[in-house]
């Protein structure tokens, strides 16, 4: 029982510190569940296996970056404040829910 809740406690946490980070707090709960359906659906696996272990100086280790930078990245990329123009287009379609949701699962 105490594993589920320090769990639970470490992805709430998570959770709070990405929309603190985004400038506001969304009404829909982060969902890192939802997070590792992302990762693989949209193709994610490609590049960044699923351990997301280092592929080599092109490809990061994801579950090395805390959540909110993970959020910020892929931010930045769906913006274009960040150049690749894999990256750039992976993320033009994630909405800020599907940020968040990528990070926590990343960010476990």
């Amino acid at each position: 029982m105490l594993r589920i809740w320090t769990k639970y406690l470490a992805v709430t946490s998570v959770a709070a510190a990405i929309a603190l980070q985004m400038g506001h707090v969304n009404s829909r709960p982060v969902d890192a569940n939802a997070g590792a359906r992302l990762f693989s659906d949209r193709g994610c696996v490609g590049c960044h296996n699923p351990q997301s272990l280092n592929r080599g100086a092109e490809y990061r280790a994801l579950t090395a970056m805390p959540a909110s930078d993970v959020a910020e990245a892929l931010r930045a990329y769906r913006e274009g404040r960040r150049d690749n123009a894999v990256m750039q287009n992976m993320t033009r379609a994630l909405s800020d829910q599907d940020i968040m949701n990528l990070a926590a699962y990343l960010g476990q």
